[in-house]
């Protein structure tokens, strides 16, 4: 019997756990690199007008889920706009 995959909730990682990791410190995001917030691992999918982006409270983020190759959940995808 398998174990059904685990559902994220992505309300709560933004406002929980993104949001605040951003407000503590500027931070300068740069497309197709990757970032740990704790054991979480973030990939940064797309940025706008650049191949950079600074998060500020005004920023739109979008999360989506990526499954490993060892068919875990691995990563999630984050996108300032």
């Amino acid at each position: 019997m398998s174990t059904p995959p685990t559902r994220i909730n992505f309300h709560l990682l933004l406002n929980s756990l993104l949001m605040p990791f951003f407000q503590l410190k500027t931070r300068i995001l740069e497309r197709g690199n990757f970032f740990k917030i704790g054991e979480i691992e973030f990939y940064v999918a797309a940025t706008s007008k650049s191949n950079q982006g600074k998060v500020t409270s005004r920023s739109i983020v979008r999360c989506s889920a990526a499954v490993s190759k060892q068919e875990t959940l691995a990563r999630v995808n984050l996108v300032p706009l």
